[in-house]
Order: structure tokens, then C-alpha cells, then sequence
């Protein structure tokens, strides 16, 4: 998704929003893209990190201000120097007698959802917008609250999302996290035919596979041709498969192969 959005890299913005399976805390995606957007840096300390982002959101203002598509400017301007505090707290960043330090506890989250949809539509006014976010599966349950709430009425803003996304161990699909009155294209992706996949696997391994070891990789990729090609090279490389008179076969014991 993202090398096909880079296609567009003149007339659009591009960010992504990455789940992940093993740090599934609240708005971890957003924590990706906001880390990305606001140039922080973790060879940098704490401190310097905090300046960094100050000024990247004054930039942005700048970047609002002088957009020609930016007729609500003095609005989102607002909005988005009242939000300063709220987005910097997703990051760990805290100042005194902000905004964010007085609000309630009760109504912080709120308050970072509505702060999080303010940051997309300024985006998308300063330039039309991509968001990719990536493997949908994993993603938490704050960040699909996010999601839905900032794709409501915002019909009037140039962005769009593309969505990558597994099916669930069980075979069920994950639901789209967006407002439900938002026109959505899906697009699924079926594996390759057991020719085709053969191929990818002698390709990838450098020779021929035996055939329970054909099956392995078959069962646990569901024939898509990305997962077959991780398979081979994770195998390979932690010893799961041996060379015999030619062909690789499966290795006794047991296979410990990462999901995902």
C-alpha cells in the first residue's frame, strides 16, 4: 500500500498507522504516526524530543496558514493550538497549566479522540492525505474509536484511508473501525493456486521441498505469496528444515513459527 501511495507522493501526503502484536497499547498506531509526523527521534533525549515537537506543530500551523484549500483556517488554527497539549500527552509530553493538565480524568480520552480528528483535517487541508494503516487485526479497541470518530462528517476534507488486514485464526474478518455512513471499497485477496505456490517455495528455498514440508507451508500461509516467502526464509534460517539428497524437509521437533 505504501509503495502504491508513493505514486502519489507530488499531489499527496502519505502516513502510516501500524498495529503491532505485541504492543497493543492504547492508540499504539496513532503513537507510530505522530512519532513519525513530529520527527521524534530516539537518539535524541526526552527533552530535546519535547522541543522538537513544539516546533513541528507551530510549523504545521504555519503550513494551515498558508494553504490555499484553507478556508476553515481560523478554526482548525484554534482548535489545533488548544490540542497542542492533548496530542503531545499521547507522546508522554506534559506541561503546566495547559490544556490537557486541566481537564478531567474522566474526559481525557474524549478529549484526545476530538484532538486526534482535529490533527487529520488540518492535515488534509494543508494537502489531500493518505493513511495507511496496517494490519488492522491487531489493532486496539481506542484506536477504532479513533478511527470511527474521525471519519464522521468530514466529508468536505481530502483524505483517505487504506486498510491492511489478515482474517482472524478463526476465518472471521475483521469490521472496518469507520463510521458506518462512510463509502468503503474492499478488496480480498485470495492465495495462490498450489502450482503457483510450489514455485515461490523452490524459488525461495533454492531447491525442491519435500512434500509434508510443501503442506506445512501451504496450511500455515494459506497460499498468500508474501507469507509462503517469509515462511521459506524464517525456516531457513532457524534450522526448521534440512537438506536431504536434494530436496529440503522438515527438521524433527517442534515448529514455533511467529504468527501474523
Amino acid at each position: 500500500l505504501l509503495e502504491a501511495s508513493q505514486r502519489f507522493s507530488t499531489s499527496c501526503q502519505t502516513y502510516v498507522l501500524k498495529c503491532d502484536d505485541i504492543l497493543r497499547q492504547s492508540l499504539n498506531p496513532f503513537i507510530y504516526f505522530l512519532k513519525d509526523l513530529f520527527q521524534q527521534n530516539e537518539t535524541e533525549n526526552r527533552v530535546q524530543n519535547k522541543t522538537i515537537f513544539v516546533d513541528r506543530m507551530k510549523l504545521l500551523i504555519e503550513d494551515l496558514q498558508n494553504s490555499a484549500s484553507s478556508e476553515d483556517y481560523e478554526i482548525l488554527q484554534l482548535e489545533l493550538e488548544r490540542a497542542t497539549s492533548i496530542i503531545g500527552s499521547i507522546l508522554g509530553y506534559y506541561w503546566e497549566d495547559s490544556v490537557y493538565s486541566k481537564l478531567a480524568a474522566a474526559s481525557r480520552f474524549s478529549n484526545t479522540v476530538l484532538a486526534l480528528r482535529t490533527l487529520v483535517k488540518a492535515l488534509s487541508r494543508i494537502k489531500p492525505t493518505i493513511f495507511i494503516i496496517e494490519d488492522l487485526h491487531w489493532m486496539d479497541n481506542d484506536s477504532r474509536r479513533v478511527i470511527e470518530t474521525l471519519t464522521r462528517n468530514v466529508k468536505n476534507y481530502p483524505f483517505v484511508i487504506l486498510i491492511s488486514s489478515r482474517y482472524f485464526d478463526d476465518g472471521s474478518k475483521p469490521s472496518e473501525p469507520v463510521d458506518g455512513a462512510v463509502d468503503t471499497i474492499s478488496l480480498d485477496l485470495t492465495g495462490i493456486d498450489r502450482e503457483a505456490a510450489w514455485r515461490v517455495i523452490v524459488d525461495r528455498l533454492g531447491a525442491e521441498p519435500g512434500k509434508k514440508l510443501a503442506n506445512f507451508i501451504l496450511k500455515s500461509s494459506s497460499g498468500n505469496p508474501f507469507y509462503i516467502e517469509q515462511f521459506c526464509l524464517y525456516m531457513k534460517e532457524s534450522g526448521l528444515i534440512s537438506d536431504k539428497s536434494g530436496r529440503y524437509h522438515l527438521s524433527s521437533g517442534k515448529y514455533d513459527i511467529p504468527s501474523g
